[in-house]
């Protein structure tokens, strides 16, 4: 059981408690952590992941890796980012966001909600990363894991990338970022 998200993980993560509370986050005392439900494509709640206060995330066991979906109307063109804060920073910006629990996971969840809400368009927010050993070689892993994406999701798709030295979406608001920069 959880309980109505507060303002100071908000304040925390440079995010709106509006769109923590679109995404159905709440405070569980029993396993002291914020609480970040994930859903499948049918927008039902499959998992948990858990927030401690020092920012580790683990997910509950007995629960599966989904996506974030804001309890809202979906829109074209839907974005679609890493992780909860990032879709959070998106919401706050006007955008409809979904977001996967990592740089691999979702597709299939993904297409199955795209086709149920007649979303035909979408933004693939890459995080900025730096260069990393990713399967034996250098590579930035955001931008190989939004490009799979994109050839994976069957709609019009295209990737934006937050500019340098951003490394995230949620980065770039905090940065002074803004919807016209994103759209421009």
């Amino acid at each position: 059981r959880t309980t109505v998200c507060g303002e100071d993980l908000a304040k925390e993560l440079g995010v709106s408690l509006c769109a923590l509370r679109t995404l159905g986050v709440g405070w569980s005392g029993s396993h002291c952590a914020w609480m970040w439900p994930m859903r499948n494509g049918k927008n039902e709640v499959v998992g948990w992941n858990r927030r401690f206060k020092d920012g580790t995330k683990k997910i509950l066991a007995g629960t599966k890796a989904g996506l974030y979906i804001p309890q809202m109307d979906a829109s074209n063109p839907a974005f679609v980012c890493e992780g909860g804060s990032d879709t959070a920073a998106l919401l706050d910006m006007g955008f409809f966001a979904i977001g996967r629990f990592n740089v691999s996971s979702g597709a299939a969840d993904l297409k199955e909600f795209f086709r149920l809400n007649q979303i035909f368009r979408c933004v693939i927010v890459a995080d900025n990363d730096s260069l990393k050993n990713y399967g034996g070689t250098k590579a930035r892993p955001g931008i190989i894991g939004a490009q799979r994406l994109k050839s994976d999701l069957g709609v019009s798709s295209c990737i934006w990338i937050p500019p340098t030295p951003c490394k995230d979406v949620r980065d770039f608001v905090k940065r002074g970022g803004t919807k016209e920069l994103i759209e421009s």
